[in-house]
Parts: structure tokens; sequence; C-alpha cells
């Protein structure tokens, strides 16, 4: 550690507790920052350091080689079945937490008269991650919350402004608390 400093620990029955690791050091600071430093140099992290991410990505298939394609594969598919990778796929592919959606800023608005959407459904670009999803929009100012399934697309450009979803006039009164023909901000959560 730091300045030479040690640290005994005893062990009964080769376990640790961390919890008289901790208080054993709480008091040192020195002691504290040397030890997560010593964890650090032996990639052990505590689940908040913000080094963990980094460190999974630069350590956990790092032997990963360059070429050939045949070897890239095979080492790929070793990462890929290692029990931490695989869990931490199944949870990103399953938008559990911590992979789980968060609500963004949207712009709502209401579609022309001849392509409305029906009560609960609702239109989105073409392009957009809403589309065929259901999402809660929550009115960013009342708090009031309305659950839609995006149905309907339409092209958005870059020329344009467009809202981000677009709701019919019932839908618009119970979000806004009025049928609204102006763009409202809202927050949009996938729920499905």
């Amino acid at each position: 550690m730091p300045g030479g400093i040690k640290l005994a620990v005893e062990a009964a029955q080769g376990e640790i507790s961390l919890d008289s690791l901790y208080s054993r050091i709480s008091g040192d600071r020195s002691l504290w920052y040397g030890l997560i430093e010593r964890f650090a140099d032996e990639s052990i992290y505590r689940i908040k350091n913000p080094r963990l991410p980094n460190a999974l990505h630069e350590h956990l298939c790092s032997h990963i080689p360059e070429e050939p394609r045949s070897e890239i594969i095979r080492a790929s598919q070793k990462c890929a079945d290692m029990d931490v990778a695989r869990r931490l796929r199944q949870l990103a592919e399953g938008h559990d937490v911590p992979f789980h959606y968060v609500g963004i800023k949207v712009i709502i608005g209401k579609p022309s008269p001849e392509d409305k959407p029906g009560l609960g459904t609702a239109h989105a670009c073409r392009n957009s991650e809403f589309r065929g999803r259901q999402i809660e929009l929550t009115n960013s100012q009342t708090g009031v919350s309305i659950t839609v399934r995006v149905s309907g697309l339409y092209i958005c450009t870059g020329y344009s402004l467009y809202p981000d979803i677009q709701i019919g006039r019932p839908d618009a009164r119970m979000l806004c608390g009025y049928p609204t023909d102006k763009l409202e901000d809202a927050v949009a959560v996938v729920v499905n």
C-alpha cells in the first residue's frame, strides 16, 4: 500500500468479513484508498466503482485476437459464453435494471384530421425508436400519464419540425387537460 503501510487481516476458516475489514480501515483514509487501489490492481472493484464498466470492457474479453477471422470468432464465442457476459447480455436484452428504459423528453402533437390515430394509439416518425412499441407518455408539468401503442408511422425529414409522437384529440385531452392543437412537451417511456 502507499507509503509502505501494511494491513493484517485475520480470517477464521478462510473467510473475511468485509464489514470487519471496512470498520478496521474506516478511520484511516490512506488505508482505505490504498486498499481500493490494491483491489483495482487485482481487478477487484466495488459494484459502484465508476471504473468497473471499463474494467469489464478491457479485461473480460481481452484475449480476442485481431486476426485470423476463425480465431476472432472462436475467442468472441468463448467470451460470450462466460457466465458474466451471458448474464449482462440477458439483462440488456430484457431491458432489466440497470439496462431498463429511462424516460426521454419528447414533443407530442396532433396530426391532420384525416390521419389521426384512434384512442390509445399513436403515430411516430418512421425511423423512431418508438415504432411498434407501447409507450407511456407523461405530461411534464402535471404528471398525468397515458399509455399508447405506436401503430402509425410518418416520414420525418431534417428540414421541418415534426413532433416525436402524434396522438389523437381524446388522448391529448387526457394528457394535457385540454384538446391541444399545438406541440407539447412530454416524457416517453417504452413499456413494451
